[in-house]
Formats: structure tokens, sequence, C-alpha cells
């Protein structure tokens, strides 16, 4: 009766000796493993297991010959993982126990269960979780960092930039009369004008600095590290490769564009809205000054207080 349970079993189960010799293995763990119960009855478990287990396996085996099994491996179920007949890994649930004693031998049971579907769709699940949460931490049009990434990235360089002492700088850009653009060739014209206006900007930035799309027409950079008079160098290359390039849309036609970028630094007193708003103010500043050019927050506060 017995063996026909093990028999018609869905899960493999197998009997091994104290000295690792596989002693009865069920029509399960044939198909698990793919080979015939002839070609490992009698042969050391070992044949199927990675040489990595197969050498922490024969240690928890002399140790249970000499002491008893330990009771934080034995009857709890954990991950294995097999070696089959074509050299395929197979990861397993092991649940391993001991049984009566054949001729004079200890030996000790094991029920393995195939974890190769679970871990596939463990890892699709990982995939799919991983892509959801880019994407709503990516500005689908651009492919840059959205909004809310943006003002993650935001405190983490103000925190960083706080406890070290050390300089940052941040920067908004808009592009100027952006609205002509649509006007003119559509949404699907303005769409394409965005993609190529971000993949220029990242063009002529450093691998340091970090840019998202955080409105419409709007963009910023937060740059790690660095002062004002670095981060407008950088800004002023942004700006310069905008206003040379000419873009192409598919659709026909072509297109040219500036930019306004705002920059503030870093004060030891920041808070992410309080650094937003002095850049914008400076961006303000860069518009009302003719558009096409970089301002600084100081020179943002010395418009305001002439204009």
């Amino acid at each position: 009766m017995l063996e026909d349970l093990l028999t018609h079993a869905l899960d493999a189960v197998w009997m091994v000796d104290e000295d690792g010799t596989v002693r009865y293995m069920n029509p399960a763990a044939e198909a698990l493993c793919g080979f015939d119960r002839s070609e490992l009855e009698g042969q050391p478990l070992a044949r199927i297991l990675p040489p990595e287990v197969a050498a922490v396996h024969d240690q928890h085996m002399r140790h249970f010959a000499k002491q008893g099994p330990r009771f934080d491996v034995m009857g709890k179920v954990r991950d294995f993982s097999i070696v089959d007949a074509d050299g395929k890994l197979i990861p397993v649930g092991l649940r391993a126990f001991e049984v009566p004693p054949q001729d004079g031998r200890r030996c000790f049971g094991a029920i393995m269960r195939d974890q190769r579907q679970q871990k596939r769709l463990e890892g699709e699940r990982d995939r799919l979780l991983h892509r959801l949460a880019q994407q709503a931490l990516t500005d689908e049009l651009t492919d840059l960092p959205n909004r809310r990434a943006f003002v993650e990235e935001l405190e983490r360089v103000l925190a960083a930039s706080r406890r070290s002492g050390g300089p940052a700088s941040l920067a908004i850009l808009d592009i100027d009369h952006f609205k002509r653009v649509n006007d003119t060739f559509g949404h699907p014209g303005g769409d394409w004008t965005l993609r190529a206006v971000a993949k220029l900007c990242r063009a002529a930035l450093r691998g340091e600095d970090y840019m998202a799309r955080i409105g419409g027409e709007e963009f910023a950079i937060v740059f790690r590290g660095t002062d004002l008079a670095a981060a407008q160098t950088v800004a002023e290359r942004v700006r310069q490769k905008v206003e040379q390039t000419t873009i192409q849309l598919p659709a026909g036609g072509e297109v040219e564009v500036t930019l306004s970028i705002g920059l503030a630094a870093f004060e030891i007193d920041s808070d992410p809205d309080g650094w937003l708003a002095a850049a914008d103010t400076a961006l303000y500043a860069a518009k009302r000054g003719g558009r096409n050019r970089v301002a600084t927050a100081e020179r943002a506060a010395e418009v305001a207080r002439t204009a």
C-alpha cells in the first residue's frame, strides 16, 4: 500500500542512507531529474547535485551520522537545487526527514517539489513590478524621470549636501515660445520636439547630472556636487546645443527652438520648494530678459528689484 502511494505521489520522494547513497526514488523523482531509478539507486546523491551543494550536503550527512539530525534543517521546507540528466539546474522545495534504518544504516527521506514554474512566475512578477515602478517614475514621452522622481532626487541631493556641506545647483529649463510649435505642427510635432530637446540636453550634460521633465515644456536639472559657476557653464552648453540644432520633423518641416534657463545654488537652509522657487525666479528673469539665456538666482533678485 505504501509503495502504491509513493508510486502515484505527485512530488519526488527519495531515500538516502548516511553515506549519501540513493536507496530509493519514486517515479516522480525519475521524472524530475530525468534519470531512471536503475541509474541512480545505489549511486551517490551527489550525482544530481550542483558541486557547491554536493559539498554542503556531504557535510550535513556526516553531521547527521555522528550527532543526529539538525532540527533547523530536518522537517523544514527550504530552497534547494538539483541537476537533471541534461545538466540543467532545477530549483526545488525540499523537506528532509529521518526514516527507519535500512540494513543497519541510518536513512533519511526527502520530498522535492519542482519549483520551476513557481520561479518563472516569481520572475515575471518581479519584472512586472520593476517595470511598473519604473513607469511610475518615468515620463512616457521623453523617457526622462518625471516630476515625482525629480522631487525624490532633489530631496536626496539636499540631504547629502547638508551632511557634507558640499555644493549643489538646480536648473529649470523652459522651451521658448513652445505654443508656436504646437500651433504650427500640431501636437505630434510638439511631442517630437520635446523628445528631441530632451535628447539634445542629455547629450550636453555630464554623467553625474540628473535631468527630468517636470511639466509640459519644462525640464529640470540637478547638478550634484557642483557650484553655481560650474553649473552655469554646463547650462550654457545645453542652451547653445539646443539653439544651434535644427530639429527635423518626421512628417516634414523643421523646428528651431531655444531655451530659457534659471539657476539656483544649494543653501544650507534650502528645502525642495524653496530651491525650486529660487530657480523658477531665475527662469522668469531669463524670460523677461529676452529669452534664450541663462539667469542665476542672484541676478534674478537684481532683476526683480529693478523691474
